[in-house]
């Protein structure tokens, strides 16, 4: 029975949606994690509000590379810090403009979600991709959430830092770091 055709949909019935693409994410317990100076850790996750993959030296080559700065943010839904870090990522990006390129990798399920809540200027001021598995983060040696890596323009990593502290000093100290970047 298992193996039994579906039946078919009835007349005007609507289409279920298409699957979301495979993630093929690359095999983390092989990789050694990016430090300051080596090349970004290329990785191909789905886009979260597209139904397609998003390969991250493509997305490099066509958008960073105009940028002064990729700040590549790994986040998820249920982590404070993480939507702390990123309504302060939004107003560096209103601030900055193209000179910034952000990607947010959300390790979960729920990346509309982020979107949604934080509003339309986070949405426009991100490029989502999700990692539900947890496969990216590894690359760039972290292990938890909010953790961030700054890409130069020539795909060096300047520098990838683990944990956010939602504090003015926090946010203070980061906004220096990516100012710094920028000059």
């Amino acid at each position: 029975a298992a193996d039994a055709p579906a039946a078919p949909a009835a007349p005007g019935a609507p289409k279920a949606p298409a699957p979301p693409p495979k993630v093929e994410a690359p095999k983390t317990q092989e990789a050694t994690p990016v430090k300051g100076g080596d090349k970004f850790a290329n990785f191909m996750l789905p886009f979260a509000f597209e139904n397609k993959m998003a390969k991250f030296a493509d997305l490099q080559d066509s958008q960073g590379k105009s940028a002064k700065l990729t700040i590549l943010t790994f986040t998820n839904t249920s982590c404070a810090a993480c939507q702390d870090e990123m309504q302060l990522l939004t107003g560096l990006k209103s601030k900055h403009g193209k000179d910034l390129f952000i990607v947010a990798v959300v390790t979960d399920y729920n990346a509309k979600r982020i979107a949604e809540n934080l509003g339309e200027d986070t949405k426009k001021a991100f490029t989502f991709v999700t990692d539900p598995y947890f496969t990216v983060p590894p690359l760039y040696g972290f292990a938890s959430t909010p953790a961030t890596a700054f890409i130069t323009p020539d795909g060096k990593v300047a520098s990838a830092d683990r944990g956010y502290l939602p504090t003015d000093a926090g946010r203070q100290a980061l906004i220096d770091k990516i100012e710094s970047y920028l000059k």
